[in-house]
């Protein structure tokens, strides 16, 4: 389903004129299937410890911020290829997205630990 929306929202993205949360909303649907997938193919078969689990989780979640903004650089740069017609973004918006790397790399990284704390407690509950 996830990836049925990126790729129509692909389509639209490529259509429209640039603009910066378009591109962030791209970047954060391909890494959305992209950590769904290391997931299914890491994660899904193996039996972790409560502790190995909140560490992958939390690992994967400092992966899947610092993703969403490097990938939002490149959808940026793709889409000035695209359009031909001088540049989408203005300095100050790429800049302000490559601050961005640690800023969302930290909050993935609490979100994915907060995640995978609240999945063990389910766990260990059920």
């Amino acid at each position: 389903m996830l990836a049925l929306v990126a790729g129509i929202y692909g389509i639209i993205w490529m259509a429209s004129e640039g603009e910066l949360y378009r591109a962030v909303i791209m970047a954060f649907l391909i890494t959305s299937l992209a950590t769904g997938y290391l997931i299914q193919r890491y994660l899904a078969a193996r039996t972790l410890s409560v502790r190995g689990w909140i560490l992958a989780l939390a690992g994967l979640g400092a992966l899947f911020g610092a993703s969403v903004a490097l990938l939002t650089l490149v959808f940026m740069a793709v889409k000035t290829g695209l359009h031909n017609h001088g540049l989408e973004f203005t300095q100050d918006q790429v800049s302000w997205v490559i601050r961005q790397i640690p800023l969302w790399g930290v909050a993935g990284l609490i979100g994915g630990l907060g995640l995978g704390l609240v999945t063990a407690n389910l766990a260990k509950n059920d």
